[in-house]
């Protein structure tokens, strides 16, 4: 088959248009559930964030650029606020959720239902349900079991890994959570357990934004998406504002563990 200059030409254009077009993550869910804090941990922003009332009012739009490519990152206005704040909202969610590529939405961690937030994602898409959505469940380490948490200091990073029992409890949530999407969706729709605190599974969050970014992109965002060495590492010298804990044997009266000596 022939194929003139004039269509060759247009072909290319067309690729390269598509490959300098941002790539588009939008980060959404309940107000409260980290997602401007998820965004700061992941690339080492200061957007204001607060632990008592909602802080984003506007999109925090965020580009990381390399050579023609560009990742952007969305971080709306969170959902729950009151009635009428959410309902001025609502054309603005529509706008962003429905041209992004890839919609990662926070829950609560230690929450049982995730039915509420699929209910508002589908109300967004007229009844439909995005095929490409991530669920990222934060404040992970906030889920307690009795031996749940193993916090160490290694060199000048702070490592916290969860115990056997914490995995498992994990494994059940996941499956429950597996459970309840299959009501809304046919597509698999990746949960992921995380924290911006602790740096738990932020490099899994990554790794499943990366899958998804056209070939083409990949191998530029590849070492800012992957580097297993920065994503989820908590600094020796912040450790006492991230992991404040301190435990006690009352029996023996001495200190078990105490993190402001990472310090």
């Amino acid at each position: 088959m022939d194929v003139s200059s004039g269509t060759f030409s247009q072909a290319v254009e067309a690729i390269r248009d598509e490959i300098q077009r941002p790539f588009t993550v939008v980060l959404i869910g309940e107000t409260g559930t980290g997602k401007t804090s998820l965004l700061n941990s992941l690339f080492d922003l200061d957007y204001p964030i607060s632990d008592n009332r909602p802080c984003t009012e506007d999109p925090n739009i965020f580009d990381k650029k390399i050579g023609d490519s560009t990742l952007r990152f969305i971080d709306l206005p969170g959902y729950g606020e009151v009635s009428e704040i959410d309902s001025s909202r609502m054309k603005m969610w529509k706008e962003y959720l429905q041209s992004a590529d890839i919609i990662v939405m926070t829950t609560y961690s230690i929450s049982r239902s995730i039915d509420k937030d699929l209910s508002w994602i589908k109300e967004i898409y007229s009844e439909k349900f995005p095929k490409n959505m991530l669920i990222a469940a934060t404040h992970s380490d906030r889920l307690m079991v009795r031996d749940g948490w193993m916090i160490s200091l290694s060199g000048e990073t702070v490592i916290t890994q969860p115990t056997q029992a914490i995995k498992e409890l994990i494994q059940r949530k996941k499956d429950f959570f597996q459970e309840r999407i299959i009501n809304f969706s046919t597509t698999s729709t990746p949960v992921i357990f995380c924290s911006s605190t602790s740096g738990f599974g932020l490099l899994d969050l990554t790794k499943e934004i990366y899958q998804r970014i056209p070939s083409e992109s990949r191998l530029a965002f590849s070492t800012i998406l992957t580097d297993t060495e920065k994503i989820g590492v908590i600094p020796r010298s912040v450790a006492p504002d991230f992991v404040s804990c301190l435990y006690l044997d009352a029996k023996e009266k001495r200190i078990i563990f105490d993190s402001t000596k990472f310090k």
